[in-house]
């Protein structure tokens, strides 16, 4: 996933797959994305969400993902 690689994502997601991130590493991970507003960081957010990744995944301060985006004004996100 880290890589792009969407087709071996799709087919390991259709097999039962499922990311083995724990929740807070992940919502730290979004959040990162979401803080830095490039197109890129948006594409990896949206890959982590069809890949498993829960939107509503709060960072130690209770902060999701959207939150950060709206608070640095990246409306894209």
């Amino acid at each position: 996933m880290k890589h792009g690689h969407e087709t071996v994502c799709d087919t390991l997601r259709a097999a039962g797959g499922a990311l083995l991130i724990k929740e807070s590493q992940l919502a730290q991970m979004m959040c990162e994305l979401a803080k830095t507003g490039t197109p890129e960081a948006l594409a990896d957010l949206e890959r982590l969400l069809r890949n498993g990744a829960l939107a509503t995944a709060r960072e130690y301060d209770d902060r999701t993902a959207l939150h950060l985006a709206a608070s640095m004004g990246h409306a894209d996100f």
